[in-house]
């Protein structure tokens, strides 16, 4: 307590006021300022607390104190030395340090601000693709319905490999799709010798896969629906 009493005073030198009391504690608080940004500490709830205590301590309490003192260091050298050179680029540190002080804390307002509108936000919505896969007929057979959308050759390989000795084949139920896809689908179907059967209607690239079973299977009342094959262009007649 003796210590902060006579810097608060201005009874220590003017060179160690300076950089002892006043530069090197300004560099670490402002290391630590920094700290607190993210990764850190991203619950705005902590990050509000931890700030705000921070603010309080070191910009509230200890920089009232480094600059009071260091104020009072400089009239107590003025009237001893006479120097005013000094006095006026300490004066410079201390605006320089004000600034450098208010963006740190208007950093760190909008740090909290932005922690709180991501904690506001609603959670993602899950992403459902528009395939389903689904064990049907005891177990035996693999259904699969909906679109033959971008990665669903993938998620069937993938499906397979992890359950390939309990399906004999697949239930296809779509309405087409990509053509892409539809490819790579008969050439999974294919590689594990796999039946197909449709299920209610099998159309479009769909009908790629059901064709590339090794025994196919139309139950009553399903349907197959074929079309001509079209490209998304227009050709030019000379």
């Amino acid at each position: 307590m003796h210590y902060l009493r006579a810097h608060w005073r201005g009874e220590h030198s003017l060179a160690w006021a300076f950089w002892v009391n006043f530069a090197v504690p300004c560099c670490v608080f402002g290391l630590l300022a920094s700290a607190l940004h993210p990764p850190l500490f991203e619950d705005p709830v902590l990050f509000a607390v931890i700030s705000g205590g921070f603010f309080v301590l070191f910009r509230a309490v200890v920089f009232v104190w480094q600059v009071g003192g260091l104020l009072r260091t400089c009239d107590v050298y003025l009237k001893s030395f006479g120097h005013v050179v000094w006095v006026w680029a300490v004066y410079g540190a201390i605006v320089l340090a004000l600034v450098l002080a208010v963006a740190a804390t208007f950093t760190m307002l909008q740090t909290g601000l932005g922690l709180y509108r991501v904690a506001q936000r609603p959670p993602p919505a899950p992403v459902v693709a528009p395939y389903h896969f689904a064990p049907a007929h005891g177990g035996t057979w693999l259904h699969v319905s909906g679109d033959i959308a971008p990665g669903i050759t993938r998620d069937l390989e993938a499906y397979l490999a992890a359950h390939r000795s309990e399906f004999r084949g697949v239930v296809l139920h779509s309405e087409g799709g990509s053509i892409f896809e539809a490819r790579g689908l008969a050439k999974v179907i294919q590689q594990l010798d796999l039946d197909t059967a449709v299920d209610v209607s099998c159309r479009s690239a769909c009908t790629l896969a059901y064709v590339a079973g090794k025994h196919r299977y139309l139950p009553p009342g399903a349907t197959l629906g074929f079309h001509q094959y079209r490209l998304n262009a227009r050709a030019q007649m000379p």
